[in-house]
């Protein structure tokens, strides 16, 4: 982090945080997002605030669920079956697939791919 970013980008570091390192097995509390806030991007937030924008982003119809031991994203744009049968036609596909198949895929996080390895 060299520049600290404003606060009102606070939202979308959040949901950034959220997406790529939660789900349901793997929470983070309010604060861890206070802590990432402040030493990936530079921003000072109070829990206060992170709880508010979490619920903001609730409103906004993310599908992000709070428990006692923190929130995650709940829903993405692939789930683990999904990835998995992708990554079995990636074995049988030529080429001219394999490179329509790779360019959609080129959203999806690493860390998705990790979640895979890890079940």
């Amino acid at each position: 982090m060299n520049i600290p970013e404003p606060k009102k980008m606070a939202l979308m570091r959040i949901l950034e945080i959220l997406h790529e390192n939660t789900d349901p097995d793997h929470p983070v509390t309010q604060e861890e997002i206070i802590r990432r806030l402040r030493d990936d991007y530079g921003i000072e937030l109070k829990r206060k605030a992170v709880g508010d924008d979490l619920a903001v982003l609730k409103d906004a119809g993310f599908d992000i669920v709070s428990t006692g031991s923190g929130s995650y994203l709940n829903s993405r744009e692939f789930e683990d079956p999904e990835l998995v049968i992708a990554g079995g036609r990636l074995c049988f596909a030529e080429e001219p697939a394999l490179n329509a198949i790779v360019s959609s895929c080129e959203t999806i996080e690493k860390k998705d791919f990790a979640r895979l390895q890890d079940a």
